[in-house]
């Protein structure tokens, strides 16, 4: 069995980050990479220099990323395919491990969700938007 590497972009909040689980070809986990995401052709070398340290010829490299899966195409030695998002889901699981030490690392700031407005509030939006409507003449005239 060829040595596989199993490579996705993955995001903590709004931060892309490069998930590649190097699992040999006896089939066990030997490193685990997580970098921020600069784009496919980056990504690619990264898994061409972890090919030079681990002193593989070839690897074949499962991604779920089409723009990765493109460039891996155009790259020697890296034998890719293009899975489904649940043949790729150690990648998912990688970084929900590390989302923590990853935020506080790059000083990512969590994103906090912003609160409906209350009902009270709506109803006077769209009051006033009917005001202004009837101001404007109701399409008759030219935008203000």
């Amino acid at each position: 069995m060829r040595p596989l590497v199993i490579a996705n972009v993955e995001h903590v909040e709004r931060q892309p980050f490069l998930v590649a689980l190097l699992h040999g070809e006896d089939g066990y986990l030997l490193d685990e990479i997580t970098l921020p995401y600069e784009g496919p052709d980056a990504a690619c070398e990264l898994i061409a220099e972890i090919m030079r340290r681990y002193r593989f010829e070839t690897v074949e490299c499962w991604t779920s990323e089409l723009a990765l899966y493109v460039a891996a195409l155009r790259t020697v030695g890296i034998a890719v395919t293009f899975k489904h998002r649940s043949d790729t889901a150690g990648t998912r699981e990688a970084i929900e491990h590390s989302r923590d030490i990853l935020a506080e690392i790059y000083e990512i700031k969590p994103k906090i969700p912003k609160p409906k407005p209350p009902r009270w509030r709506l109803f006077f939006i769209g009051l006033i938007e009917k005001i202004l409507n009837k101001l404007r003449g109701d399409g008759k005239y030219d935008e203000i």
